[in-house]
């Protein structure tokens, strides 16, 4: 079981390419919505939450940074 579980979780990566690093909320908000239009609601969602964090981060509230194996949130 524990063999399992770690095989899927290496298969996830957090950003499926290295530029999502550098979109900003407005890109993410236009892919969630694509991906909506497409029935694919995870993604969609995943991209939501990204730019809900980038929102936050623009105003302060919170410090998004990314660390060595998962992304790293701050309350401020």
């Amino acid at each position: 079981m524990i063999f399992l579980r770690k095989r899927r979780l290496k298969k996830l990566q957090p950003f499926s390419s290295s530029n999502q690093l550098e979109w900003d909320y407005q890109r993410h908000l236009a892919v969630a919505s694509q991906y909506a239009m497409e029935k694919e609601f995870r993604l969609a969602t995943r991209h939501q939450f990204l730019a809900f964090l980038l929102i936050l981060d623009d105003r302060n509230l919170l410090l998004a940074g990314y660390g060595k194996q998962i992304g790293i949130i701050m309350m401020n």
